[in-house]
């Protein structure tokens, strides 16, 4: 995979070298189009995307075919907040609203890499605070 000063998203590239190699080996590189879906609502979530291009759009579902949209996604953070927090799915839909390419690593193995960093896992968190509040003001 991609050095840190190679990769396009803003979370990989912000973190601490040590860390980065923890999640490092892990990542793989995938294309992703329009409808695409990233996370369903009530299901686990087996893979978090760190989005390098394109824009994932996070949806709240009131009733078949009234969807409302609660935050999106970009290369400025990452899906999978719920994995972040500790929880094994999320309430929200998310998927792609443009199409592009992200950095995609499995549950199973970030959460091993969070549990091996303290720092890994905060700057995460920090993350996912921000995406919470842009959530908020949505």
């Amino acid at each position: 995979m991609a050095d840190i000063e190679e990769t396009r998203n803003q979370v990989l590239r912000s973190l601490d070298p040590s860390d980065y190699n923890l999640v490092r080996s892990n990542l793989t590189r995938i294309k992703f189009k329009l409808g695409d879906p990233f996370e369903t609502a009530g299901e686990p979530i087996e893979h978090v995307f760190f989005l390098e291009s394109g824009l994932a759009s996070i949806v709240v579902r009131l009733l078949p075919g009234d969807d409302v949209e609660v935050g999106v996604a970009g290369r400025e953070n990452m899906t999978g907040a719920a994995i972040v927090l500790g929880d094994q799915q999320s309430p929200f839909e998310c998927m792609a609203q443009i199409a592009g390419e992200a950095l995609r690593i499995s549950t199973v193995e970030l959460k091993a890499a969070m549990d091996r960093s303290a720092t890994l896992a905060q700057h995460l968190v920090t993350f996912t605070r921000a995406m919470s509040i842009q959530t908020g003001y949505t």
